[in-house]
């Protein structure tokens, strides 16, 4: 029993070891023709064909950015980095990687969250994402210390928020699993819980603790 629970364990060992190098390689092989794209399109002499292809590798490497960073949440190696941050700074840099050309709707003005501004916002690009899919007439509101991420249309008939399952079946073109288990990770590292509930035609995600700008809780 001890030597198949170790040769267990070492090919567990063995296995996470290819896994990580070969999200290592991957990010490696996309970044370089990024890099590479980013750098011919300053060369491009029409400007409307230069911005849109800055544009676009820009958009890119964010992504891949977001992509390592949500790959060192999921395997437990990343590190917070706590402050006090304003809350709308953190929902227009979520909307800046969603690449949103609308406000959204929110009642939130100058109150503070502690938290770790970059893993934060992949939070609430995610929350956002999954309205813009699922609803419409998108709100972010701030109720009694909870954030809300709210949108209008059908229930979400799912186990959206089943412990430990990163990948929930999803039979409509529109996957929400992954990006929820994210959003799941990082509010644990938060010591928060995200939460859904289904009220008046709207589905709502939520979250808190939030703090004034003042830093005292409210």
């Amino acid at each position: 029993v001890s030597n198949a629970f170790y040769d267990s364990m070492k090919k567990l060992e063995k296995l996470k070891s290819s896994r990580e190098l070969f999200i290592k390689n991957i990010f490696h092989e996309l970044n370089t023709p990024i890099t590479k794209g980013k750098i011919l399109s300053e060369i491009i002499k029409d400007d409307k064909t230069k911005t849109m292809l800055d544009s676009i590798f820009t958009r890119l490497a964010l992504l891949l950015k977001q992509l390592a960073k949500s790959e060192q949440i999921t395997s437990k190696n990343y590190k917070l980095n706590i402050r006090t941050i304003r809350i709308k700074e953190i929902i227009d840099e979520a909307s800046d990687l969603l690449y949103l050309e609308q406000n959204i709707q929110t009642n939130i003005k100058d109150e503070t969250i502690n938290a770790d501004f970059y893993s934060m916002s992949i939070v609430f690009k995610n929350l956002i994402d999954n309205a813009l899919k699922y609803g419409e007439n998108i709100k972010i509101t701030l109720d009694n210390k909870t954030i809300k991420v709210i949108s209008k249309g059908k229930k979400l008939n799912k186990n959206l928020l089943k412990d430990g399952d990163a990948f929930i079946d999803d039979s409509n073109k529109n996957g929400f699993g992954l990006g929820l288990y994210i959003v799941g990770e990082i509010l644990s590292l938060h010591s928060m819980k995200l939460e859904y509930f289904y009220d008046n035609g709207e589905n709502v995600f939520c979250f808190g603790k939030v703090t004034d700008s003042y830093n005292k809780e409210i």
